[in-house]
């Protein structure tokens, strides 16, 4: 053989193994991607078109509905703001990571349709996705396409997936006591059982002083933030045992904020009974509980807000 036929055949094999690799890198391409897609397909990469989501559970029903807005919960209350960017952005990260082995499939799909979340998507157009999701860690999900349930995880995360889908209507509720724009504020009224403890906060063109006294504007400024930042941590459910102790108790502190508009924003405080860190709030006719310690500032009274002694 020539040196000439060496060099073309040597061509031609290279030729043939370079095609080669190309179908085989084609072909894991095709795979890997098959899989991304595989893994992702009960994911929601896109939230933009849904309009409504209904959660069904033993636990409770709940409905949240895009007004073109802000999203509302069962039609009534505005919606917890970063609630629904966790529950898309989970709907849009969650991957499959196994299917349940055959044994247990029907004894899990089961459980899921008993004691899990069915999930409801509706959007703009009418059109509606379904899924069911199991309560509790691990979690799987499984539709009518794909009635096997599956083993879901957040990728990068170590969290129950299901948490998202298992809140309740008051956990979903946007949680701000005192939801008003500062710029509208006209003045604050704070009312404690001792009458020398009271003050009124009050607006002058955009002046904020303490009627009636010199103001320590530093400290007025931090009660006024621990107002405006307030949120509850919980809201509670019904107790009438609560309530009748708590009818008997004078409040700590009774808050009234004033628009200009002349819309009043009320919130009334008292220690917690059963937890002495934290306090009990009445809120829009809803008890609400506060953990975080910052809502001692709200028992701020008029002789905190003096000037300090030079």
């Amino acid at each position: 053989m020539t040196q000439r036929q060496k060099n073309i055949r040597g061509f031609i094999l290279s030729g043939l193994l370079l095609s080669l690799l190309l179908v085989w890198y084609g072909w894991q391409y095709v795979s890997e991607s098959r899989a991304r897609a595989d893994r992702k397909k009960f994911s929601l990469p896109d939230a933009t078109h849904i309009s409504k989501v209904e959660l069904r559970s033993g636990l409770d029903t709940v409905d949240l509905h895009y007004d073109g807005n802000r999203w509302l919960v069962n039609q009534t209350w505005p919606a917890d703001r970063p609630m629904i960017t966790v529950f898309f952005a989970t709907l849009a990260q969650v991957e499959t990571k196994r299917k349940i082995e055959a044994a247990r499939a029907d004894s899990v799909k089961a459980v899921i349709r008993q004691e899990g979340v069915n999930v409801r998507l509706v959007d703009t157009d009418g059109g509606a996705t379904e899924l069911w999701v199991s309560s509790g860690s691990p979690t799987y999900i499984m539709n009518e396409q794909y009635p096997i349930p599956e083993l879901v995880t957040l990728p990068g995360y170590r969290v129950d997936v299901s948490a998202i889908f298992r809140q309740t209507t008051n956990d979903w509720r946007d949680k701000r006591i005192f939801n008003f724009n500062w710029r509208n504020f006209k003045s604050l009224r704070a009312t404690f059982p001792s009458p020398e403890d009271n003050f009124v906060i009050q607006s002058v063109n955009g002046a904020f002083s303490v009627e009636g006294m010199p103001t320590d504007t530093a400290r007025m400024n931090e009660y006024l933030d621990a107002v405006s930042l307030l949120q509850a941590d919980r809201i509670l459910s019904p107790d009438r045992a609560r309530d009748s102790v708590m009818q008997q108790t004078p409040a700590r502190v009774n808050i009234v904020v004033e628009d200009l508009a002349g819309r009043q924003y009320q919130l009334e405080l008292w220690p917690n009974p059963e937890q002495p860190r934290s306090k009990i709030g009445r809120w829009q006719g809803n008890w609400v509980l506060f953990d975080d310690p910052r809502s001692n500032l709200l028992l701020t009274t008029r002789g905190a807000l003096k000037p300090r002694p030079q």
